[in-house]
């Protein structure tokens, strides 16, 4: 799987952590370590394209934990 896509699904987890389990500083923790280790892959853009979020022109699944509340946040 290309690196953009696993650091947008990593950054849209994160956000969902932020928004819905606020307490959750362990998790938080954890989700913003994997994030970090995965920028140093190489970098990624985050945009949206309508109500589709890309990462590196990569159609993000919309599906997946978190991406409805980025691209809330986005718009």
């Amino acid at each position: 799987m290309d690196h953009s896509l696993i650091f947008a699904r990593q950054f849209a987890h994160l956000l969902w952590l932020l928004l819905h389990e606020p307490g959750n500083i362990n998790e938080q923790k954890a989700a913003l370590r994997l994030l970090v280790n995965t920028t140093k892959l190489g970098p990624v853009s985050l945009a949206l394209r309508g109500d589709d979020l890309q990462a590196n022109s990569n159609s993000v699944p919309g599906g997946l934990t978190g991406v409805s509340d980025v691209t809330l946040q986005m718009t």
